[in-house]
Order: structure tokens, then sequence, then C-alpha cells
């Protein structure tokens, strides 16, 4: 087991290395956000492998051909280079470990089978098919199959809990989706303590929706004086 030290806000943190290279994060610093600018890819990639994305024409897969790839660093200095800055060391306050393209930055993957499903145990299963024959279930490949939850595009949760956060007004205000297919909008307004109005037209889809919106718990946080 190795050990680093580094100076974070005049604090000395320790962080150790176990025999296969992993870091192990003080857990003070693993709820750190990076928050790049307001720019999200949407991923078309079939497949993404460890972290690679296949298709040529997705947009995060270009963006990971420019940047290359490189590891976030275990300690309190980053290297930036080429498209993202001079090269020189920028002092960085979070502590990251993980290795790859520029565009993990950017995107979010697609909603799970779990995640797709929260809240729909209890709904009836019907058949769908997004017109390629090979029976699959799973993000990337979702194929000729039946499910619980059969609209075509589900939202990655936390995609939209990362919008209403950004679209929070200083008083909170309501979130407005006239669309709501399978309720994923509501269920981030849930979550983060938003109200919210969700408009489907469908009835089935509306309830969907309503299954996964009641699944959802908000995280609260309780300020005691």
């Amino acid at each position: 087991m190795k050990q680093y030290k580094i100076q974070i806000d005049n604090e000395e943190i320790i962080i150790e290395q176990d025999d296969d290279g992993k870091f192990i994060i003080p857990s003070k610093f693993k709820l750190q956000g990076r928050f790049p600018a307001n720019i999200i890819l949407e991923c078309t990639c079939d497949e993404v492998i460890e972290g690679k994305h296949t298709n040529p024409e997705c947009p995060c897969y270009m963006l990971d051909e420019q940047s290359g790839k490189w590891k976030s660093s275990p300690g309190g200095m980053t290297k930036f280079g080429g498209m993202f800055g001079s090269g020189e060391d920028v002092k960085s306050n979070a502590i990251y470990t993980d290795f790859g393209g520029a565009s993990r930055f950017f995107y979010v993957a697609k909603a799970s089978k779990s995640e797709r499903n929260m809240g729909c145990e209890r709904l009836e299963e019907k058949h769908w098919n997004d017109g390629r024959k090979t029976p699959k279930d799973f993000p990337s490949l979702r194929k000729d199959t039946s499910r619980t939850n059969f609209h075509p595009t589900v939202k990655p949760l936390k995609l939209m809990e990362y919008l209403c956060v950004l679209t929070k007004t200083p008083t909170g205000g309501i979130v407005l989706d006239p669309f709501l297919g399978s309720g994923t909008t509501c269920m981030a307004a849930k979550k983060i303590g938003r109200d919210f109005i969700g408009i489907e037209r469908e009835a089935d889809y509306c309830a969907i929706a309503r299954a996964r919106i009641k699944a959802i718990k908000p995280n609260l946080t309780l300020n005691l004086k």
C-alpha cells in the first residue's frame, strides 16, 4: 500500500494506493462534482466498451479523438494541454482518479434496465420492437423485447436531475414537462425537491409515469438549529 500526501486548501490529505493501482480517496472528497460549461453531448453509440465510444459519427467519439486519453490527477495539480489549455499545471481542489477522453465530462450514459423499470414492477408487460430483430434488452441495444416500461426514449435520470438543478430559480420554480412520456423529468424534480407538472396524452405512458414518480424518494436535508 502506497501513500501520497497532498495539500488542499491548507489541509494535508493522505491518499492511499492499493496493489492493483486503485486510489482510496477520503470520503469527504467523493461527493464533490465536476461541472463543465453548459454543454451536453448525445451519445449515439450502440455500445460503449470500458469507456470507449464505438461509433465514429458519435460526438463523444469525435471529442475523445481530439482530446486523447488522459488520467485525472490523484492530487491537487492537473495538467491541461492541447485544446484544453496551455499545458501548464493547474490547481484542483477535488480528487479524481478516472481515465478516459474528454467526453466523460459532457455526457450521461443511457438509462439502465433497472432505472427504466423503476416502480413498474406491477404493470403489465407489453411487446415492443424498435425495428431490429435480435432480442436484446440492455441500454445500448434495446430491440425485440417485452417490458413494463415500453416508452421508446427513456431519458437518463441523472441528466434530468442536472437540468432541474441548472434551471432552478431563486424561489425554486415549477418544472413543467408538456411531453412527459415515462416521467423521468418529474422523477428528477421530485428527487431534488422541486415542484413539478407533467402533461402526457397517452394513457399507457401516464400509468408508467405515475408508477415511476411514486418510486422516487426525494433527497431531503433538514437544517436543524
